[in-house]
């Protein structure tokens, strides 16, 4: 079998399916993509509402609750509770199959009418402002999340608790303004660090404890941007930063900035236990290609997969925990296998296409927001024997005739849902966090854009003229209606104000952090410039022998290579045009033992 490249149905971009492609392909029984990789990834991103929500009234209840959906989205919502209770059940909505009308138009029309419920979300306690996540207790504006409390304005962040405005954090405790850190204790403004405790604006270091400024580093103590300190020199000198200060912070940060831009960075971050694999952040992974925050074996174009165990996937984004054979799947996850084409599958389900909000199921096409069902097509009742005589004559018929979109791009059996089924604007989701557009390219790609609501928020203090230090502030502060700095004039989806929950004075007070100048989606939105893009670039090892290319960073080795430029070849998030000196695995781990 040969490499066949393709056009793009959607960007028109000349992709390629490799021979291991066609074997997956065959494995599961689906035709090859007509869609090319990033298209497709965007396309499953785009129903994945990872922040945003509203206030609405649960339509069966009438009760008032927090949702994800917003109230002018046309969709069927409901309190947590009521959807997983007895009082109704999903096949009362079945619908027969009508085979003079595209299928995925029927299912349009079902899902928009089949209750869903109003968060993802379980086993949470005082913690209704949190959404995408389970085992959440006293915790505010939390997404993503799994066994977390007392945590507030934090993304992606599991097994922790007592952490603040952090991104990508697990197994942490007191972490405030810190991006993928792993197993840190009372750390603040960190980026990429792991196993180690009261660091402030450091990068890339482990197995750290009491250093400030720092890039690179492993197994120090008391150092200040790498130079060693003496413990009584080291507290002395921290106290000439002003760290207490909003000021003082901007300046470091602006410091760090600068100082790590010397440094070399691996060519991706990958697990030290990876074999033959590609793509950013992939985690005790075996054959993970051209993947993104992955784990697994055998898997290609996946993303956000971290819960191992997940093996033989494709197009597989957000979730994991036991999943096999998953293809063109998003957040699907938890004892889970074949499933293809289909949104928040779960937990204990097999053998489902076209489906959306179906829990502990098996052998399902078409159907919305069905609980422990078998054979079901439209959300109707089928024995086993018509079920399966059934599916193949459906398969056909999407093909036959198949669902167009307004674009005029044509949906056979094989492609995920049209963007114009969502239930959300692009930029309320996570591919607008990945792929970033504007109103006008969004719309022209077929996707809907949710215009920010007008705000009338009485601000009684303007961002400038917030105390400077933590201890400037009292308790009056919790009161007050704060302007962002932003004023709305950004992409970040700005609130335009905001407050300080007393809890959140608290924590400031206690670890003499100076109080936000930013709502709370734009500081999420700073935090993301240093997440890795998801994009993908062929480059080369920038180290030329004895120093970089750029000749900014002297190597403290000889490497393999000498004193000839390392001729390793590597894709890379980097992208050519950015600043940072980026090293291939060898060349970098030997500069950072």
């Amino acid at each position: 079998m040969f490499p066949e490249t393709k056009n793009c149905q959607n960007c028109k971009k000349e992709f390629i399916v490799a021979p291991e492609d066609f074997a997956f392909y065959e494995k599961v029984q689906v035709p090859a993509p007509t869609w090319c990789p990033e298209c497709r990834t965007r396309r499953r991103l785009a129903w994945r509402n990872e922040r945003s929500l509203y206030r609405r009234k649960c339509e069966k209840t009438g009760k008032e609750i927090f949702s994800m959906f917003h109230p002018s989205a046309s969709v069927v919502v409901v309190d947590n509770d009521y959807w997983w209770g007895d009082s109704w059940d999903g096949i009362e909505y079945g619908k027969e199959i009508d085979w003079d009308r595209p299928l995925l138009e029927q299912f349009k029309e079902l899902q928009k009418i089949v209750p869903r419920p109003a968060r993802s979300i379980q086993k949470s306690e005082n913690s209704d402002y949190c959404n995408n996540g389970g085992s959440i207790k006293d915790s505010y504006l939390v997404f993503t999340a799994e066994n977390v409390e007392r945590t507030m304005y934090s993304v992606a962040i599991w097994d922790s608790k007592d952490c603040m405005d952090c991104l990508n954090t697990f197994f942490s405790e007191l972490c405030y303004g810190c991006v993928f850190c792993d197993h840190c204790y009372n750390c603040q403004y960190c980026i990429t660090c792991n196993d180690s405790n009261d660091l402030l604006f450091c990068k890339n270091c482990a197995n750290c404890s009491d250093c400030f400024g720092c890039v690179n580093l492993k197994n120090k103590q008391y150092c200040i941007f790498n130079e060693q300190y003496s413990p009584e020199e080291y507290k002395k000198r921290l106290s000439d930063f002003k760290l207490n200060t909003f000021d003082g912070v901007q300046a470091v940060w602006k410091k760090l900035l600068a100082f790590s831009q010397n440094f070399p960075v691996q060519f991706a971050v990958h697990d030290n236990r990876n074999v033959n694999c590609s793509g950013e952040f992939i985690y005790k992974g075996k054959n993970v290609q051209q993947s993104y925050f992955s784990t697994g074996e055998n898997c290609k174009f996946c993303q956000l997969v971290l819960l191992p165990q997940v093996k033989d996937c494709y197009d597989y984004s957000i979730w994991g925990n036991n999943a096999e054979l998953m293809y063109e799947c998003a957040q699907v996850g938890t004892n889970v296998s074949r499933i293809k084409f289909s949104f928040d599958i779960y937990p204990s389900s097999s053998e489902i296409e076209y489906s959306m909000f179906c829990t502990s199921s098996d052998n399902l096409f078409l159907c919305a927001g069905l609980k422990k069902k078998k054979y079901c097509i439209l959300n109707k009742q089928y024995t086993k024997e018509e079920y399966e005589a059934l599916v193949p004559k459906l398969k056909q018929h999407m093909n036959d005739m198949p669902y167009t979109d307004a674009q005029g791009r044509v949906y056979k059996y094989g492609e995920f849902f049209p963007p114009e089924f969502l239930p959300y604007g692009y930029n309320e989701t996570l591919a607008y966090e990945l792929f970033p557009l504007t109103k006008e390219e969004a719309e022209s790609a077929g996707y809907f854009w949710r215009e920010p609501e007008k705000r009338n928020y009485q601000t009684t203090i303007q961002a400038q003229d917030i105390p400077q230090s933590i201890q400037e502030a009292d308790d009056s502060i919790t009161q007050q209606v704060i302007g962002c700095a932003h004023a709305g004039n950004c992409a970040h989806n700005c609130t335009t104000a905001f407050k300080i929950l007393p809890q959140e004075f608290a924590f400031y007070r206690q670890h003499n952090i100076p109080l936000p100048r930013l709502c709370p989606n734009c500081r999420h939105h700073e935090r993301i410039y240093w997440r890795s893009p998801i994009q993908m670039h062929e480059r080369t090892c920038q180290c030329a022998g004895e120093k970089s290319e750029n000749r900014a960073y002297t190597n403290t080795l000889k490497h393999d290579h000498g004193s000839s430029h390392c001729a390793h070849t590597f894709q890379t998030p980097y992208a050519p045009n950015r600043p940072e000196i980026v090293y291939c695995k060898e060349c970098y781990q030997e500069e950072v033992a």
